[in-house]
């Protein structure tokens, strides 16, 4: 393409960081309003701004591996997909905390 890897990164970075803040602002009012009415607004503004940073760096992260795209974005939604199997895994209270810790570095 021309330009330097970081180049290219940055401007995705720069792009959906934009994009995934207005998301954000949506949702954690929209959230505000409806289910979560005594929540504070910027508390789940930052919660939800932090999980799609995490989205947009879990993707960078995946592309390293991949030159296909198809085969790259079926890989990240069984990563993705996974980890979710984990967290809710963890969420049972019987588990003991040493399994809960290494499940939860493993992620």
């Amino acid at each position: 393409m021309g330009m330097k890897n970081s180049a290219f990164y940055f401007s995705w970075i720069i792009y959906y960081g934009f994009i995934f803040t207005i998301i954000s602002l949506l949702n954690a009012g929209i959230m505000k309003g409806s289910i979560f009415k005594n929540s504070d607004y910027s508390l789940l503004f930052f919660w939800y701004w932090i999980f799609c940073w995490s989205l947009i760096f879990q993707a960078i992260f995946i592309s390293a591996f991949f030159s296909k795209a198809k085969v790259g974005n079926i890989c990240a939604m069984l990563w993705f997909l996974a980890n979710y199997i984990i967290i809710n895994f963890l969420s049972v209270s019987k588990i003991p905390y040493s399994t809960k810790t290494a499940a939860s570095l493993s992620t």
